[in-house]
């Protein structure tokens, strides 16, 4: 214990929540707030009306999923704090909150609450209230999470007793969420302009300068060469020489995950820039038809229901392989069975519709 106090830094103290600055207060958040359970809208609800009902899905969508009311059963003020009370099993709406931003413009559902500041700022609780580990810590993962009153109420907040303290930390943090979502926006911009370049780069609609050759159209049974891999499981260890390239080695953007099981068991199968795709995936089959190269040589091997591709030629793998890619919805619709979707004979059962370029 004698430890722990000395290893608390000069002007912070101990609290049952924490280490917090010697000038703030761990205060429950009945003191802090005054709270409303919301009410039941369902019967009430309309395709297009003038308020707009806070539920679960509403908070947990960022705004996005709306349902209407014509009437303000339970009506919130701006700045008011609402949460999610209940939610499904490891789900991810459980305590989590909006901010009111609107007079007249929202009614509160049942199964949510909303908390109204007495005097500390709005922002500064909506930030320590908002998916707080105190209120997740109810979620056994067994059954539906239902918070109740009490519960939420009981909650410790982490308090400076300077206002302008609280604002100004409030500033900061959604100052940053602004920055992440303008560079989100830019991301997401940049992605669409690469998705367009591919495009036209990938069916030779744009030519890149100095290239006029023309191109010609193989089914790519004629590009590569194909093998299944090997039931690996027995040959597992947790510390082994070699990766083992399963159906969880590839990442859903497609690209190879940087740690993989382990064997001591080595066939040769794979060597540096060979193509390894995914033969089997659940049900809704994302992953079905994705593939990465093969970093180094002497590394790795291949596991059943994983296939690896070798060019035949002097055709470019990372071409290949961004072609692949590009068309995975080829193998996505062409996967079997229900539980499971399958590509069992892969090459041999590629239909001659998918063709892709390769500069003659």
């Amino acid at each position: 214990m004698n430890d722990k106090v000395q290893q608390i830094p000069k002007g912070y103290k101990q609290t049952e929540a924490g280490v917090i600055p010697e000038d703030w207060d761990i205060t429950p958040l009945r003191d802090l707030i005054r709270f409303t359970n919301g009410k039941a809208h369902e019967q009430n609800i309309v395709e297009y009306g003038d308020y707009i009902v806070i539920n679960s899905k509403f908070i947990s969508s960022e705004g996005e999923v709306k349902k209407y009311s014509n009437e303000c059963i339970q009506p919130v003020s701006k700045n008011e704090i609402t949460m999610v009370m209940s939610d499904v099993p490891n789900g991810k709406a459980i305590a989590k909150c909006f901010i009111v931003d609107k007079d007249n413009t929202y009614t509160l559902n049942q199964r949510i609450c909303a908390m109204k500041s007495l005097k500390d700022d709005d922002h500064y609780l909506f930030l320590q209230v908002n998916r707080n580990p105190y209120f997740l810590s109810f979620d056994d993962g067994v059954k539906q999470t239902n918070l109740k009153r009490d519960e939420v109420l009981n909650c410790l907040i982490k308090l400076p007793q300077n206002k302008t303290e609280q604002q100004t930390i409030a500033k900061v943090i959604f100052n940053i969420d602004k920055l992440i979502f303008r560079l989100e926006k830019l991301i997401s911009k940049k992605k669409a302009i690469k998705q367009g370049v591919m495009q036209e780069l990938l069916i030779g609609k744009k030519r890149l300068p100095g290239y006029k050759e023309k191109w010609e159209l193989k089914p790519l049974a004629e590009v590569v060469t194909f093998i299944n891999g090997k039931p690996y499981e027995p040959y597992v260890v947790n510390e082994g020489k070699y990766d083992v390239i399963t159906l969880d080695s590839i990442a859903i953007d497609g690209k190879l995950k940087q740690f993989h099981k382990k064997t001591n068991y080595y066939d040769s199968s794979l060597k540096k820039d060979d193509i390894v795709i995914v033969l089997s995936d659940i049900a809704h089959a994302l992953l079905l038809g994705l593939c990465d190269l093969i970093p180094q040589d002497n590394k790795y091997v291949l596991n059943q229901r994983m296939g690896r591709l070798r060019p035949i030629g002097n055709d470019d793998p990372k071409y290949i392989r961004i072609q692949i890619n590009y068309h995975q919805n080829h193998f996505r619709t062409r996967g079997q069975g229900t539980s499971q979707c399958q590509v069992p004979l892969f090459l041999h059962s590629l239909s001659k519709e998918f063709w892709f370029g390769i500069s003659a």
